[in-house]
This record gives structure tokens, sequence and C-alpha cells, in this order.
């Protein structure tokens, strides 16, 4: 019997985020916070990148916050995902 899997993958904007440390100019400080890489943060303040929703909930974790009250109604209903389809 074949296995097929299909999973929503859901982005959200990284702009809400990097919008709460507006005061901090400095990407390391930020990346120590959030516990990521510095160079996972200037990609997010550039604005090409996108968090995955699993690593938007532990960044709010991490902040000590839902990610409602970082994402609002993007967490609750976000932007249609990507289909992705696996297996044979």
């Amino acid at each position: 019997m074949t296995k097929r899997t299909s999973q929503f993958v859901i982005y959200l904007s990284a702009q809400p985020l990097m919008d709460r440390f507006k005061n901090e100019p400095n990407p390391e400080k930020i990346a120590q916070t959030l516990g990521c890489n510095s160079n996972t943060v200037r990609c997010y303040l550039s604005g090409k990148y996108n968090i995955h929703y699993l690593q938007a909930d532990r960044y709010a974790i991490r902040l000590g916050l839902h990610p409602f009250n970082i994402w609002g109604e993007e967490w609750i209903a976000p932007p249609l995902p990507t289909f992705i389809v696996t297996g044979k």
C-alpha cells in the first residue's frame, strides 16, 4: 500500500516580530533573545523571509507571549498555506 502524505505549511510575516525590537539595533542581541542565529535575524529584518508557524510559536514563548499577541489575526487565520505533497 502506498502512503501519501500532504502537509500544509504556514509561514507568517516576520515584520510583527521584528517590530517588537525596533529600539534594538543590534541583530546579535535580538538573536540571543529569540534563541536563533544573527543571520536569521538579518533575514527577517530584510523583509525577504517569513517565519514558519512552529518557529513563530517558539519565538513568542521565548518572549513570554502567546503568538496571537505578536501576529494577531494572522495567527488565527493565516494566509492560504503552501501545499507540499510527499511520498510516492
